[in-house]
């Protein structure tokens, strides 16, 4: 088994900001900020609250998009990947978890024969936050850490222009690119369960 850490979510050029550890534990990866997809954050839920909202809250209206500027938060969409948290999105029957790479991040992976049973931790920039009259707020005793916050153990992996991909899967960002993506653009699906070889 291959394990393979992986870097997501809010950083410095991608968002400007951390991604939050809720009150109750919850280490909330927030997607990047991209301007040309089509899921807004408003469409992505934790416990019932928008992630526009949490975002809004923490980080105010202006969210940076690396080689293109700060824009409003409703002028952004996300770029959901990894999707690795089932009740963040309505779903269709059949839903697992996947992540898409292409060029050269796909092409290292595939050199390294990354395959099924092989396992992405995925880490990113975190931050505890507090309630403070009723809004929710960076806590100023934390500075920002590194964590890993979530994984996936690769099932199968489908190149996107030459598969029919399942309706559940219709909105995933890579697979959106259909015919026309890129001979490197993949997606990994998640096992159903996780399963680790031991060693002694």
């Amino acid at each position: 088994m291959k394990v393979i850490l992986s870097r997501k979510g809010f950083d410095s050029g991608y968002g400007g900001w951390t991604s939050p550890v809720l009150p109750d534990g919850t280490m909330l990866s927030i997607p990047i900020p991209v301007t040309d997809q089509t899921i807004k954050y408003s469409e992505l839920f934790h416990n019932g609250v928008k992630y526009s909202e949490i975002i809004r809250d923490l980080m105010g209206e202006n969210i940076k998009v690396e080689g293109e500027g700060y824009f409003g938060l409703d002028d952004l969409s996300c770029h959901l990947d990894p999707d690795i948290r089932k009740d963040s999105f309505v779903r269709k029957d059949g839903w697992k978890g996947i992540f898409g790479q292409n060029g050269s991040a796909f092409t290292h992976l595939n050199n390294q024969n990354v395959g099924k049973g092989d396992l992405f931790l995925y880490f990113g920039w975190f931050r505890k936050t507090i309630y403070n009259n009723g809004k929710l707020k960076y806590d100023p005793k934390c500075k920002g850490f590194h964590a890993i916050y979530g994984y996936l153990q690769v099932d199968e992996i489908k190149k996107i222009n030459e598969t029919d991909f399942e309706e559940w899967a219709l909105y995933h960002p890579h697979v959106c690119r259909g015919k026309v993506a890129s001979k490197f653009d993949h997606l990994f699906y998640a096992a159903d369960k996780l399963n680790f070889i031991m060693f002694t």
